[in-house]
């Protein structure tokens, strides 16, 4: 999101590229974890195109806002030292795509569920009496523009430990 927010000028391919150098900058960061010793999660970037915030923006926009998140998450991907001995990866922009494409494996309604936010006021004040109309917490999948809901969030959570669990860490 900071990327498209602060883009001024900048060209598609210069976004693109400012995408995969932050990919590239993070890859660094988890790398230098590792070599100090730590085991440590990685998760790659929600599909930030997916999201409510990108959806009002428009088809056109929701597509570049899903491929800068892929050229971060492509460069995270390949220059973690990802062997599965000290990364355990949680590739949570698939994981959107999925549930958007396939809702119900995921426990979600479709159409608006998947599209809007089912906050009616701003995080963290958002509570079960205060959903619009028609939302559920346990079945929407974006609280607000760009934070998951709850099923989501249980569903990343349980991609986490399962990583952390059966990693040869």
């Amino acid at each position: 999101k900071e990327i498209y927010e602060n883009r001024g000028s900048k060209t598609d391919a210069e976004l693109l590229e400012e995408a995969r150098q932050r990919g590239l900058d993070l890859a660094a960061q988890v790398n230098r974890l590792v070599g100090l010793g730590a085991k440590v999660i990685v998760s790659t970037v929600p599909d930030v195109g997916l999201t409510p915030w990108a959806v009002a923006k428009g088809a056109t926009e929701a597509k570049l806002l899903t491929d800068l998140t892929l050229a971060l998450n492509g460069r995270l991907r390949v220059n973690m030292l990802n062997d599965g001995r000290y990364i355990g990866l949680v590739l949570l922009d698939e994981q959107t795509q999925t549930a958007v494409r396939y809702p119900s494996i995921f426990g979600l309604s479709d159409g608006n569920a998947l599209k809007l936010a089912a906050c009616a006021v701003a995080l963290p004040d958002c509570s079960p009496q205060t959903l619009v109309t028609g939302a559920s917490a346990d079945n929407w999948m974006w609280a607000d523009e760009l934070r998951m809901g709850v099923s989501m969030q249980r569903n990343l959570g349980n991609l986490a430990a399962a990583r952390a669990r059966y990693n040869p860490f």
